[in-house]
């Protein structure tokens, strides 16, 4: 879409309500052409439009070239007061003074603390929001500055010197971001306040998502028990064969994003197909359930198995040194024994021959060779 029939558009949509979805490549000047028509309307009617974007390349473009065109652009046109634009960003990026000042008065430091303290106490009098992306920090650092940022999330309700004083970091963003006509997010921001059913980001009426393609893998992100698919429902089979017309690839591309477009007619058949769908799905479930029964069962035979032969093999060295015991008796004991009967000593019981075990413990037979021999412990 042209620049000139986006900001047509987006005007129209914002002074008429409604959603507008607009396609355009880059380098056409698509973020001027919603810039400035969500400007001019925030402007004139006091209501505040927050723009969400993917990447920072793109939040840098729109608060250092974009929105400063459109402040020049609306102000020599009939506004009364000049446009108030704001970026806000996650807890993490603000440094928290509380903190810092806390890590300046501790007995040990470690290296990268030592070298952060340093780096901040020469770049604290130059910043005025106290932003991380303002510093290039080394991993150390990095890790550093997690324990310091202001991610705590009862800190502003906290009795704290530096948000009673104002100077809090979070404090002042979060009050820039209440008075800014246009407010400035990511897309990751935008889904928390979501998700939290907003507090995160100052309440909005308007919301601009450039970088749309990102939403999704975003919000996949964030959201655990994200939909394996969405079904956009058309209210008209005529609504689908005209977008057809025009791209004829519209329900694989669509299909690929994980969006199944539907109409009337093929509805109820969906419908069905996802019901049987799930019964599938949750049989696939039952059997799989039983297979890690039967393979644990599996291996609980296959252990008791090999019990078995252990007590098996204890009783065949039992029997032989039984066997043993008896042929020692015999040679060694019983003769000297009987030499004593003929002496003519005799006592109330004759001693009697032992007879020794024949019977064998029986051996696996290899008809159940797929349990573990008993080596396989």
């Amino acid at each position: 879409m042209h620049s000139s029939r986006q900001a047509c558009a987006s005007a129209e949509a914002l002074n008429h309500g409604g959603e507008l979805l607009v396609e355009a490549g880059t380098g056409v000047g698509k973020s001027l052409a919603y810039l400035l028509p969500a400007a001019q309307f925030a402007l004139r009617n006091g209501e505040r439009v927050v723009v969400s974007t993917n990447t920072i390349n793109l939040q840098a473009q729109l608060m250092g070239q974009d929105i400063p065109t459109a402040q020049r652009l609306l102000s020599a046109g009939d506004a009364q007061d000049g446009l108030r634009a704001a970026q806000l960003k996650g807890r993490r990026n603000y440094l928290c003074l509380l903190r810092w000042a806390n890590l300046r008065h501790a007995s040990t430091l470690s290296e990268d603390e030592a070298k952060l303290l340093v780096r901040l106490l020469l770049w604290l009098p130059h910043t005025d929001i106290g932003d991380r992306g303002e510093l290039r920090l080394s991993p150390g650092e990095e890790a550093v500055w997690n324990r310091l940022s202001a991610q705590q999330e009862s800190c502003l309700a906290a009795p704290c010197a530096f948000v009673k004083d104002g100077s809090c970091f979070l404090l002042r963003a979060r009050r820039r971001a209440e008075a800014a006509h246009v407010l400035v997010v990511n897309h990751a921001l935008l889904l928390s306040d979501i998700a939290v059913g907003g507090g995160v980001i100052p309440e909005y009426q308007h919301l601009i998502v450039d970088e749309a393609q990102h939403l999704e893998s975003e919000a996949t992100a964030q959201f655990e028990r994200a939909p394996e698919f969405v079904v956009l429902f058309l209210p008209g089979d005529q609504f689908l064969s005209a977008a057809l017309d025009q791209q004829p690839d519209l329900l694989e591309s669509a299909m690929k994003s994980g969006v199944i477009l539907a109409t009337p007619s093929s509805f109820m058949a969906l419908l069905k197909a996802v019901h049987y769908g799930w019964q599938n799905v949750r049989l696939a479930e039952g059997a799989e359930h039983i297979r890690r029964l039967a393979e644990d069962l599996y291996s609980r035979l296959g252990t008791f198995r090999n019990h078995l032969a252990r007590l098996g093999s204890a009783l065949e060295n039992s029997v032989r040194a039984f066997n043993a015991s008896i042929g020692s008796l015999e040679r060694n004991v019983l003769p000297g024994a009987r030499k004593f009967t003929e002496l003519g000593v005799r006592g109330d019981k004759t001693i009697e021959e032992l007879e020794a075990i024949e019977v064998a413990v029986r051996a696996n037979d290899g008809n159940a060779p797929e349990l573990p021999a008993p080596e396989d412990r």
